[in-house]
């Protein structure tokens, strides 16, 4: 692919070119230059996240930093990111790595055939304690298993020109085809969805104590919601009482 750029960079007397796919564009840039000048000097206008309406919009990523588009929102989040993972504030969920790693190579050891397993297992238990708090089971836990759902919902969604999305072809689709298509993604939405709204209500749940105090979400809503502890206890009170 690289080398038809190049090409046609050649031919065009260009180091950027330009493609419309499918109604899609995409600027190629073929020299360190008009990448340095345009995505670093000017990164301000030029600098973005691609369009991948199927993953953001259809099956509910937006919420996710990583595709997310540049702006307010996008400075909030990324605030919040650096704040609790830069080289200092990342030292305070170093004991839940270090426990997680440990238990990861006692699963090898005991099973050591089962290697993707335990590596999935390690990777699920580690993310869900540091964002939560939650303290995962070894095996078969239903928030790692809800998280691999979510992930799952969305594979294959963040390809570029995987699915048809444009609405002059959409145009020549079934109906029954789009309906169909659009239940499925539906149901994939629904998980995306479920999967970033339990562990909140977990959180919202609980003693806010013990490794809780830890987590990103619970460091992070004191930090925007001063009041967030004392309104938690509330809550907790209420709910004791009915």
């Amino acid at each position: 692919m690289w080398e038809t750029y190049t090409a046609w960079g050649r031919k065009f007397d260009s180091d950027i070119i330009h493609l419309n796919l499918v109604g899609q564009s995409v600027v190629v840039l073929l020299s360190s230059t008009a990448t340095d000048d345009l995505l670093e000097k000017r990164s301000a206008i030029y600098s973005d996240r691609p369009s991948l309406p199927m993953y953001v919009d259809i099956v509910g990523w937006d919420f996710n930093l990583v595709v997310m588009k540049y702006g307010n929102k996008w400075r909030a989040h990324r605030r919040l990111f650096s704040q609790a993972f830069n080289s200092v504030g990342s030292k305070r969920f170093r004991p839940k790595q270090l426990a997680a790693t440990r238990r990861m190579l006692c699963r090898f050891l005991a099973t050591p055939n089962e290697f993707n397993k335990h590596i999935r297992q390690m990777a699920g238990e580690l993310i869900i304690n540091v964002a939560y708090g939650i303290d995962v089971l070894p095996v078969d836990d239903p928030y790692v298993a809800l998280a691999e759902e979510g992930i799952q919902a969305g594979t294959g969604a963040a390809i570029p020109g995987k699915f048809l999305v444009v609405s002059a072809v959409l145009e020549h689709v079934p109906r029954p085809i789009l309906l169909q298509t659009r239940a499925i993604f539906a149901r994939r939405k629904a998980e995306s969805t479920r999967q970033r709204s339990t562990g909140y209500l977990w959180l919202w749940k609980k003693d806010l104590s013990g490794s809780i105090y830890r987590s990103f979400l619970r460091f992070h809503l004191s930090g925007i919601y001063p009041g967030f502890v004392r309104h938690h206890q509330g809550y907790r009170g209420r709910r004791s009482a009915d």
